[in-house]
C-alpha cells in the first residue's frame, strides 16, 4: 500500500475513533446550547479585555480585577455539564492526537518521544 492510502486509512480510523464521535457530540451539543454560547461569549470577552489591558500597561489592580473576572468565567465553563463534557473530550482527543503524532515521528526518526506524564500517554512504548 502506497503512503496516501496508509495516511488515509488513518484518517479513517482517526474519524471512527470513539474520542472523535465523543468530541463531535460534544460541539454538536455545545453549539445548540444557548448557556454553553454565552458563557463561551463572555469568556472570550474577557480574554479580550485582559489581553488589551496588558498591551495598553493599564494598573495592575485593574489587570488583576479582569484576570479574576477571566477566571470566574473559567469556571463557570468548567461547572457547567456541556462545556465541561467538551472541554473534557477535547483534551482526550488532542492526546490521542498527540499520542499518534509521537509513534509517527518515532517511526521516522527512531527517536523517542516522551510525555511529562510517565507515559500515560503513550502507554509506554518509550520504556521510560
Amino acid at each position: 500500500m502506497d503512503i496516501m492510502s496508509k495516511a488515509k486509512e488513518l484518517g479513517d480510523l482517526i474519524a471512527d475513533s470513539p474520542e472523535m464521535n465523543r468530541l463531535s457530540l460534544a460541539e454538536e451539543t455545545v453549539q445548540m446550547d444557548e448557556k454553553s454560547i454565552n458563557l463561551l461569549n463572555e469568556y472570550k470577552k474577557f480574554q479580550i479585555e485582559v489581553v488589551n489591558a496588558v498591551k495598553k500597561n493599564e494598573d495592575k489592580t485593574e489587570i488583576e480585577a479582569l484576570k479574576d473576572k477571566l477566571m470566574k468565567k473559567q469556571q463557570e465553563l468548567n461547572d457547567y455539564d456541556v462545556t465541561h463534557e467538551f472541554f473534557d473530550s477535547k483534551m482526550k482527543f488532542d492526546a490521542l492526537m498527540k499520542t499518534i503524532n509521537n509513534v509517527i515521528v518515532h517511526a521516522i526518526t527512531g527517536e523517542e518521544t516522551c510525555s511529562s506524564d510517565d507515559c500515560n500517554t503513550c502507554g509506554g512504548g518509550c520504556k521510560h
